[in-house]
């Protein structure tokens, strides 16, 4: 009835934000598909997102895409609920965001994340990397490092803002 049609109008406004945020950082097509309410008995609402991409077929749950499809599709999910929760202090955790992304794409995620945070829509960010070049790109940002060997150190310097004792 009326209660889903709305419910269903959020969904897709959601669906709608969250393409916009793939569309940042996703080169080819790749589109959740709009939520369908079909007016039938006994019908269950299965919260599945079937998406179009290029080498899926359309209508398939974003579960059988590549593993760098769900990242960002999680992500953006994350970040749009977030928004739309109107939270006053917001933290978005990106552990390895990028890690299964080729390079374009995550040079692509890393200028996402970067508008994020030139808008200032999220009070802090944990960025966990072992990307080099992801996280060393990411201005104004304080760096903890716990065990220095095997990695390359950000030439910003590392733990200026904390005590590590060991």
């Amino acid at each position: 009835g009326y209660l889903a049609e709305l419910l269903g109008g959020f969904i897709n406004s959601m669906i709608e934000d969250m393409n916009n945020f793939i569309g940042l950082i996703w080169s080819y097509p790749l589109k959740l598909l709009p939520f369908k309410l079909e007016l039938m008995e006994n019908v269950n609402i299965d919260y599945k997102f079937p998406f179009r991409a290029a080498d899926v077929p359309e209508g398939k749950d974003v579960a059988f895409g590549s593993s760098s499809i769900v990242t960002v599709v999680n992500k953006a999910f994350e970040v749009i609920a977030m928004h739309y929760l109107s939270l006053p202090f917001k933290v978005l955790y990106l552990d390895e965001f990028t890690g299964s992304f080729d390079d374009h794409h995550k040079l692509a995620g890393t200028r996402a994340i970067e508008e994020l945070v030139s808008t200032q829509a999220f009070s802090q960010f944990f960025v966990i990397s072992h990307d080099y070049s992801g996280y060393n790109s990411v201005s104004n940002a304080e760096f903890l490092v716990l065990n220095p060997d095997n990695i390359r150190l950000p030439p910003q310097g590392y733990n200026k803002h904390l005590t590590v004792y060991s």
